[in-house]
């Protein structure tokens, strides 16, 4: 589809992400293979649409993801003078506006997250909970961490963006220093006697890199008996390695830390003010201050 090439194309201008592309091209073009003609595009038609993705059992945060990559696909449409109206967005307001709705993630208290700590029993997996909940880093770049990626003289860790993405910065407290020297230092044990196979930061039992599916799994297998984990509840009572930045976000912003603070400590955009997005730079150490005074305490040692 021709159309559908140059809203890729504006959207690589626009510079988007690769996998924002690839999202939103997968999404318009399901949307037109049931609307060859968009222009024309009733909101009957968007009913329609809406029902035959409603018979997938879709999340609704699936929902909200595909009818605004349609939208974003309407202002291109806009934009080029195709049509002078976006019909989804009063649709959207009507049909998927879910604020009373729970489809929130779980955000846990900091008694909760010590009681799931408390629970684990081996270096490794106390060492990835307290860094999700320490940095609210995303999973796959948990897992892409090496070694030299994490400076306990500096007490910062790197997460090394692809392409041209400025590397980020997280900080270490002294918490997170300590569990990570305990498991840095098993790692490397086990490197010395040849039973290290990757460099990857996190080491399975034989030495070989930590599946992707391995960290969900063992925090919902120490969080389901003590009641933080429900597997077949609604989201909000589901834990999964994602809800750790929700809980550092929610728990820095409670004891007070700037907002343009975890913005830059989580690579967030500041273009959303004016004011932050032209004329405020950040310091970093300022950023470090805010974060070590606020984030949780978590364990003693």
């Amino acid at each position: 589809m021709e159309i559908l090439k140059k809203f890729e194309n504006d959207l690589a201008l626009r510079r988007r992400t690769h996998r924002t592309i690839r999202s939103y091209s997968c999404n318009v073009k399901e949307f037109l293979e049931h609307n060859p003609e968009p222009e024309n595009v009733t909101y009957e038609d968007l009913e329609y649409y809406l029902g035959h993705l409603l018979e997938r059992e879709l999340k609704v945060s699936t929902l909200k993801s595909n009818f605004s990559a349609i939208s974003s696909f309407y202002e291109f449409l806009i934009y080029k003078q195709v049509t002078d109206k976006n019909p989804v967005s009063g649709f959207r307001k009507r049909y998927l506006d879910t604020s009373c709705d729970s489809d929130r993630r779980q955000v846990l208290t900091i008694d909760q997250a010590r009681q799931l700590i408390n629970s684990l029993d081996f270096i490794r997996e106390i060492a990835i909970v307290m860094i999700l909940a320490k940095t609210g880093i995303r999973r796959s770049e948990l897992l892409e961490l090496k070694p030299e990626d994490i400076d306990l003289t500096r007490d910062t860790i790197v997460i090394v963006r692809k392409k041209r993405a400025k590397n980020r910065i997280r900080f270490i407290d002294d918490e997170l220093h300590v569990v990570l020297e305990k498991y840095l230092a098993w790692r490397n044990a086990r490197a010395r006697l040849g039973k290290c196979k990757t460099g990857y930061l996190w080491i399975s039992d034989t030495g070989g890199r930590v599946h992707k599916d391995y960290i969900n799994q063992f925090i919902q297998a120490y969080a389901e008996p003590i009641g933080l984990h429900d597997p077949i509840g609604p989201l909000e009572a589901q834990l999964t390695s994602h809800c750790f930045r929700g809980f550092l976000v929610t728990h820095l912003r409670r004891a007070g830390m700037k907002e343009e603070h975890i913005k830059t400590l989580l690579g967030h955009s500041l273009n959303d003010k004016v004011w932050t997005g032209h004329y405020l730079a950040v310091d970093m150490e300022l950023v470090r201050k805010d974060y070590l005074r606020s984030v949780p305490r978590l364990i003693d040692y």
